[in-house]
């Protein structure tokens, strides 16, 4: 919203951010979970470029699923469809140096942890690591 994009730019002033490098795009979400169905960061092992990881999201809520393929569009960025791997981007973080963690939840939604493994190594992971799932409701 407008009001959104004013609030925005008054932060970002505050923290001396230049506005000129600052761009705005307006859209319509589902929901509120962007971790879940947001953009990744990759990086190409050749030449080191960054890519965008697009994981795919619950096929009930396109418009948010739709965000990392407007994402890679709006920085000009290669989109790499990574759907054979069903992790929520809640469910998972990296160090920025080659380590990946999990949860045990991500074994439920994939056909085992090889295939997890597998898959985040094919995005540049050297080491995952699984932790124990939180207990319900957090899930």
């Amino acid at each position: 919203s407008n009001a959104a994009q004013s609030e925005l730019e008054y932060e970002l002033a505050e923290a001396d951010t230049p506005m000129a490098r600052a761009k705005f795009s307006k859209k319509r979400f589902q929901t509120v979970w962007m971790r879940d169905y947001g953009p990744i960061t990759l990086e190409k092992k050749a030449g080191g470029a960054r890519i965008v990881g697009d994981m795919g999201y619950f096929n009930d809520r396109p418009r948010d699923d739709f965000v990392p393929a407007q994402y890679a569009t709006q920085r000009g960025w290669e989109r790499r469809d990574v759907e054979a791997l069903s992790l929520e981007g809640g469910n998972y973080m990296s160090d920025g140096k080659g380590r990946v963690f999990t949860t045990s939840r991500a074994l439920e939604a994939n056909p085992s942890q090889a295939h997890v493994e597998d898959k985040l190594r094919d995005l540049g992971a050297r080491e995952v690591l699984f932790f124990e799932r939180m207990p319900e409701p957090e899930g």
